[in-house]
């Protein structure tokens, strides 16, 4: 099946993003598009929690069966994350500070210097794994492994792949 975005909401979404659109027109559009996709969020029950909906259905459907279905799919999430390499207890720790210090002789762009102590960036580190940067991959593998970053646990989130025109 291929999936492709409705005229309308296409013609809408350029006329929103046109500069040259007047800006009642633009305001009208936004209203129309933010009302479409609070239906949606209704209708997929985005938002409720603790109960069954047609998301939390179709994400269960994904994980039970090991697939993915048209252009969703289903992916592990963290959540709770700490970094307590960045504690203050951490910022006199020798230890801690020299491996960092050693780290940022090869990944420079995920540690920065806070005066009188190295922490972990991480926004930094965050963007560097969604750019599937391998030096950011190694950095966050090695302070999981060290115990620098903590999660309370994962979860399974649905997600959509960009469909193309």
């Amino acid at each position: 099946m291929t999936l492709s975005t409705p005229k309308m909401i296409d013609d809408a979404m350029t006329a929103l993003a046109d500069p040259d659109t007047p800006v009642e027109d633009r305001a009208a559009v936004y209203g129309l598009l933010y009302e479409i996709q609070r239906r949606i969020h209704r209708a997929l029950g985005t938002y409720l929690r603790h109960q069954s909906t047609p998301k939390t259905e179709l994400t269960e459907h994904l994980i039970r069966n090991g697939e993915e279905l048209g252009p969703l799919y289903v992916v592990w999430e963290s959540f709770d994350v700490a970094w307590p390499v960045n504690d203050p207890a951490n910022w006199d720790d020798a230890g801690v500070q020299e491996q960092l210090e050693i780290f940022r002789q090869v990944s420079a762009d995920y540690i920065r210097h806070v005066p009188d102590h190295l922490e972990i960036d991480t926004a930094a580190l965050g963007a560097g794994l969604v750019d599937n940067d391998p030096v950011a991959r190694q950095l966050h593998t090695e302070c999981k492994d060290r115990g620098w970053r903590t999660e309370g646990g994962r979860r399974a989130a649905l997600k959509v792949r960009e469909v193309k025109p």
